[in-house]
């Protein structure tokens, strides 16, 4: 399962780790909690997670340079390890924080045309935006995040689905129109677990502008 943003989230009082039989991180340098980059495997198969760790430290066996299968070197440094573990540790800091942000928002844009990211039990609200009201296009987005960079404030569009990628274009898929009617709909709030109260106050005063 793509787990690359649910550190610290649950699902039915399951958390991530234990909805499927492997799940993966990821600790890039905007995640909830970072390595700089690289990520994790978690589950509860020991079989699958032994082969994991089997292939991610070069298929190597014993202490000579003999190989049992085709592996790689996916290891993380011991300094990387280090970081994240020192964040781990605050992991459940970090986490209400990102709801705490969540809830500003949707406080926030409750009374404008524009929709708050869908909510959800237990999520870990790792990133927050919101989701303009008619499908105007990447344009309409794009506008309203250069006036917000124009007030010093970062704003991005959303990811552009695999399937609309040039690389892509002419592979089968099934029925993404879910997909294909919101991601142009969606601008991205700054939300880093570091954002002061009065930050996002100034966010939400800049942004709503655009809708009143």
């Amino acid at each position: 399962a793509d787990a690359a943003c649910a550190v610290g989230a649950t699902y039915k009082g399951r958390k991530f780790g234990d909805l499927a039989d492997i799940s993966v991180l990821s600790f890039n340098g905007n995640k909830t909690i970072t390595c700089g980059g690289g990520g994790a495997v978690a589950g509860n198969d020991e079989e699958l997670l032994s082969l994991v760790r089997h292939l991610t430290t070069t298929a190597r066996c014993g202490s000579e340079y003999d190989f049992d299968m085709v592996g790689f070197n996916y290891r993380m440094t011991n300094v990387q390890a280090a970081i994240g573990c020192a964040q781990m540790e605050r992991l459940e800091e970090f986490v209400e924080r990102k709801r705490v942000i969540r809830r500003f928002y949707d406080d926030e844009f409750k009374d404008t045309a524009a929709e708050c990211f869908a909510k959800s039990e237990g999520s870990s609200c790792w990133f927050s935006g919101i989701v303009l009201p008619k499908p105007e296009g990447i344009e309409e987005v794009r506008g309203i995040i250069a006036r917000m960079r124009e007030n010093g404030i970062e704003g991005r569009t959303f990811w552009k689905p695999v399937h609309l990628q040039k690389v892509y274009m002419d592979c089968p898929r099934s029925d993404v129109s879910v997909s294909e009617g919101i991601w142009d709909r969606i601008v991205t709030l700054p939300c880093s677990t570091g954002i002061t109260d009065e930050q996002l106050a100034y966010v939400a005063g800049v942004v709503k502008k655009e809708f009143i």
